[in-house]
């Protein structure tokens, strides 16, 4: 048995341990010593000013993972070290002429003493230093003991007397100096302070990659400026110097930020143009890493755009990839994305089995945090559809997982389920106590923070109705109107900025335009005042006549072309686009036949009907039947070429014109289409539906006229009916 004094001994000795933890903590207050491993303790030692210790660094690479490491959470002190390093190790001229000691320079530091050990109060002395020699006391006061000091005495100079010497820094390495430090203002959201770093850069001097790179974070710091139109100048710059220098994968890029931007603005053409402009080049790419990035980035924003069906395809496209080389951590990652699409379309089953996939496969992997990710989205999937009643386990499971979530936005993620499953088991105040203490420090980007603010003030508004506090709920739900109005306001705001800063640019280039052209006829009219002058033969004048008027001719033509290409409007392509399925239409079949037909050149036609369509349209609704339709044009487009065009004819009846393609080509292609068709369901609101279609195919020859060739193949459409469809049929040329 313990006695009393035993207990004694053992409480004094925690308590001295406990004393000595608090005093080591203070001194990790006092002086920050970073996290990296491979850092010496006297690499850290600081450099001593108004500001207190910084962390000194002695190369780049060091800098670059102290800032990796800590700008997440204290980016003041990342800048600081920073400076730091600039000073000692990239010194400006200026500073090369202060901190110069030359050889028989000197200086003196005097030092009053507050107290010491033998030292009166008033007494000083003078320390002087000769750099060939050693210190020098001029005054030494009689002293038996050398005090001692606990606090650093704060000196007259700032900087340190001997700088480290300039280390041999390259130019790569100086761009990724200003790089980080220009990343570094950005997120302290001193934008003009982050793109003046970057304009200290000149672009010509730089690698093809690096101006590439410049010029893209130039395009994110005035996005984050809402100057949008400086923004996509630098993008579309960036775009072409990747292009013509064959970068796949900063083509790809900028593509895509480009359309993020075009997303931003509602422009859904030009966001299509760059989509698609991406996924050209997607399709080719081997680099497995590059094509998980950028297809979550181009998901990301079809999803946005309400394109839900395209979001899924890009996801399950790079997920089967994954899948195949088995890496559980990435295919979770991905199948959580890919339920946020489902979750979105309101197609909460499939969320819910993504949601499961990504949970087994964290489990694989052994990774907690994913596996407290899934089960969070999952809970939240439950509480959209009022199933609280399978919420309540998950919560439980939740909890006992909760240390292994690290950012801050999956701990507001799971805060938020959590208040979700208790306002939905009528605990109003312990849900809106949850809300009331999220931490939202992570949300920057002030569309992000005024968007989760106004889904917040939603909830609060909801829950306090709910709870019998009507007025409270009723003024959350204004404001939280309010909210929304400003941001709609906002937004538009931003559009027409753009929109009047591409009209002034487009009006000042035509303006640069017509003053080259006046100036060059101002010279022709010199010219022409000189031909107007006596000439020693009349032949050779009527000659220089003639060729200064074709001259004027020619140039006042160019000034009429140029006037009306810049002020006339723009041609619609829009009415050779049918509006429901996305297909060209009617118009553009008349179109291209006749081109084809006066070029002479060979073709095919391929007319084929949905079979049962009138049944689907009873069944669905002429709405859905039209989706439908949209979905199958989408999925025959993947088989056509670029020398192969579909065409809706009207209802379900469609056409093909397959350029310098036989009988037999044609035929083949036919077939392909409708196996195509029959390949997989085609899913609306969750409902799979299977569809076949007849087909039927004629090939241009002879003197013939379009409705002669259209007989033809729906001859061979009607043939194929009769025989019960889902088959292929040719004309008859023996008819």
């Amino acid at each position: 048995m313990l006695n009393l004094r035993t207990l004694s001994i053992v409480a004094i000795c925690l308590s001295a341990f406990a004393v000595t933890c608090d005093s080591h903590s203070a001194e990790k207050k006092k002086v920050k010593v970073t996290s990296l491993s491979a850092q010496k303790q006297e690499q850290v030692i600081g450099d001593v000013n108004e500001i207190g210790i910084i962390p000194r660094f002695a190369t780049l690479d060091e800098l670059f993972a102290y800032k990796d490491e800590f700008l997440a959470t204290e980016p003041e002190e990342v800048l600081k070290a920073f400076k730091q390093f600039q000073i000692n190790h990239l010194p400006s001229p200026s500073d090369k002429n202060t901190n110069d000691l030359s050889e028989n320079k000197s200086f003196k530091i005097n030092q009053d003493l507050a107290g010491g050990d033998t030292l009166n109060k008033n007494d000083g002395f003078d320390l002087n230093i000769n750099v060939n020699g050693s210190p020098e006391l001029n005054t030494i006061p009689d002293i038996a003991v050398i005090p001692k000091f606990d606090v650093i005495p704060e000196l007259d100079v700032t900087n340190e007397l001997n700088p480290t010497p300039d280390l041999n820094i390259t130019p790569e390495q100086k761009f990724k100096f200003t790089l980080a430090l220009s990343e570094i203002n950005l997120a302290l959201l001193e934008f003009d302070t982050a793109l003046a770093e970057l304009e200290s850069l000149p672009l010509s001097d730089l690698k093809t990659v690096n101006q590439i790179t410049l010029l893209e974070k130039k395009a994110q710091i005035l996005s984050k400026k809402n100057d949008f139109f400086n923004a996509v100048r630098y993008l579309t710059q960036a775009n072409k110097l990747s292009m013509s220098n064959d970068l796949n994968r900063q083509s790809i890029l900028t593509a895509l930020q480009l359309s993020e931007i075009y997303v931003t603005l509602s422009d859904i053409d030009k966001t299509l143009y760059w989509q698609q402009n991406a996924k050209s080049l997607l399709a080719k790419e081997e680099d497995l890493g590059l094509l998980i990035e950028a297809s979550i980035l181009l998901a990301k924003q079809q999803q946005d755009t309400g394109q839900h069906l395209n979001s899924t395809r890009t996801l399950i496209n790079v997920v089967d990839r994954v899948a195949d080389k088995k890496y559980y951590s990435v295919e979770a990652s991905l199948r959580l994305r890919l339920s946020e699409n489902f979750k979105t379309a309101k197609q909460y089953v499939n969320a819910e089995q993504e949601l499961e996939r990504a949970y087994k496969l964290a489990v694989k992997s052994r990774n907690q945090e994913q596996q407290l990710v899934a089960i969070i989205h999952l809970i939240d999937v439950y509480a959209v559809q009022n199933k609280f009643s399978s919420a309540k386990p998950l919560l439980k499971a939740a909890k006992s997982l909760e240390r292994f979530l690290t950012t801050v936005k999956d701990k507001r993620d799971y805060e938020l389920a959590k208040a979700q499953v208790l306002a939905g088991t009528s605990q109003y105040k312990k849900a809106l106590r949850i809300l009331e203490n999220l931490d939202m420090s992570d949300v920057l980007d002030e569309n992000a923070k005024r968007e989760l603010d106004i889904k917040l003030l939603e909830l609060k508004s909801n829950w306090l109705v709910l709870n019998g506090k009507k007025q409270a709920g009723i003024q959350l739900f204004k404001k939280s109107l309010d909210s929304k109005l400003a941001q709609q306001e906002t937004s538009s705001t931003i559009k027409l900025d753009f929109l009047m800063a591409n009209y002034k640019y487009d009006v000042a280039q035509a303006k640069n335009e017509l003053a080259e052209v006046q100036q060059q006829l101002l010279e022709y009219k010199k010219q022409n005042d000189k031909l107007k002058q006596p000439k020693e033969g009349f032949i050779d004048s009527l000659y220089n006549n003639r060729v200064l008027l074709a001259v004027s001719v020619i140039l006042l033509l160019a000034i009429v072309y140029l006037i009306v290409r810049v002020f006339r409007p723009k041609k619609s392509k829009r009415i050779f686009l049918d509006p429901v399925s996305g297909a060209n239409n009617h118009n553009y079949f008349i179109k291209h036949v006749k081109l084809l037909m006066q070029n002479n050149t060979p073709f095919s036609l391929i007319m084929f009907d949905i079979d049962n369509m009138r049944k689907v349209n009873d069944k669905l609704g002429f709405e859905l039947g039209d989706k439908l339709l949209a979905l199958v044009v989408e999925r025959l487009d993947s088989r056509l070429g670029s020398n192969k065009f579909l065409i809706r004819l009207s209802g379900d009846k469609f056409m093909v014109i397959a350029k310098d393609f036989s009988l037999k080509q044609a035929f083949a292609l036919a077939e392909v289409l409708r196996k195509e068709l029959n390949s997989d369901k085609f899913y609306i609101d969750n409902l799979g539906i299977n569809l076949s279609a007849s087909f039927g195919v004629s090939y241009c020859y002879g003197d013939k006229n379009i409705d002669t060739i259209k007989d033809d193949v729906k001859d061979a459409l009607d043939k194929a009916k009769t025989k019960g469809g889902n088959i292929t049929q040719a004309m008859d040329f023996g008819k």
